[in-house]
């Protein structure tokens, strides 16, 4: 039987001061229906509770060798009781208990864009305690363009608005069959709302274009919903089998680079596969830039155990011993 190694990474040259609220990457569920009830009462794996659909649309598949497990949610149809969302209770807890100044909440999750042609969309939104969506940015799936939603003050009404109704939107198309990260922040002082794909931030309410239109402040994130949905007015709500993976909410101050938090793709560090059997690779952060990074691998006693250059194709560990293990990346 294969040894199987559990592997913790730490990033030490780059450091945030920013509360992680919620987060999942799915690697540690079984690879089935993740919930026993579709009605929002009974939570599932990793207390993830289903809303809508049957349970077979709500599946932990693998996906490739970076990314291991993830969330399918399956959605047909073009209205919107035809909705699936998956999400966990706690977040409006942990938005109260995090630390005074941490006021911007930031929100990232990685999305695969399939080759389907279906008017559905998947993505993640913010929901306060009346169901109101707060900020979210989705994946149209029949466009392949970023949607984006958000709570903005009129002169005259409080309401969502989809700015992508605005011609001035003009965000990019992605390829078929991909992993992009779609990403947003809500600060709660001010209700600015920043929209990112792949870390690049591409719009921002409020916006002088839209003069009128001003951002909410103090609204509370009751709980985070990723789901599958049909388009407003769509037609062909063709089967959508959507898949995404690791999402991540924080809490951070306001002085703090946010695009360092909202593009995974690209600034952190990552090991894969996690957990680890015999080999495992290395995604460097863009940060390191050229300089020669240390592999250090060490047990909770502080023990080195092995130590590489990250500059391999993959890294052999299978002389190690079961067990868990730290990793760290010293560029000095």
């Amino acid at each position: 039987m294969k040894k199987l190694l559990f592997i913790l990474g730490i990033l030490i040259s780059v450091t945030f001061s920013a509360q992680v609220l919620e987060e999942d990457n799915y690697d540690n569920y079984t690879s089935e229906n993740i919930g026993d009830y579709t009605d929002g009462t009974t939570p599932g794996q990793g207390d993830m509770y289903l809303d809508g659909g049957s349970l077979s649309d709500y599946q932990i598949v693998e996906t490739d060798e970076e990314h291991g497990k993830a969330l399918q949610i399956t959605g047909s149809g073009t209205t919107s009781s035809t909705g699936r969302t998956v999400y966990k209770s706690d977040l409006k807890d942990k938005w109260e208990q995090r630390e005074p100044e941490n006021n911007i909440l930031a929100v990232s999750i990685d999305i695969y864009t399939s080759d389907y042609s279906s008017d559905r969309f998947i993505g993640s939104a913010i929901i306060d305690q009346n169901g109101h969506e707060i900020v979210g940015i989705y994946y149209d799936n029949s466009t392949r363009q970023p949607f984006i939603v958000s709570w903005v003050y009129a002169p005259t009404w409080e309401h969502f608005t989809n700015l992508n109704l605005f011609p001035d939107l003009k965000p990019t198309y992605f390829p078929e069959n991909t992993w992009i990260t779609l990403a947003y922040t809500y600060d709660h002082e001010t209700g600015e709302t920043n929209y990112y794909l792949n870390g690049d931030c591409f719009y921002t309410v409020p916006n002088p274009e839209l003069p009128y239109y001003e951002g909410v402040p103090g609204l509370i994130p009751s709980r985070h919903e990723i789901r599958n949905v049909a388009l407003p007015f769509s037609t062909t709500g063709d089967e959508l089998a959507a898949i995404v993976d690791n999402y991540k909410i924080e809490a951070i101050k306001k002085d703090l680079g946010t695009e360092d938090l909202v593009s995974p793709n690209t600034s952190l560090t990552t090991i894969y596969p996690n957990p680890v059997k015999d080999v495992f690779r290395v995604k460097l952060s863009d940060k390191f830039g050229d300089s020669n990074v240390k592999v250090i691998i060490t047990d909770f006693s502080g023990k080195i155990v092995k130590q590489f250059t990250a500059n391999a194709e993959s890294y052999d560990i299978s002389d190690l011993t079961t067990g868990v293990y730290l990793v760290t990346f010293d560029n000095g």
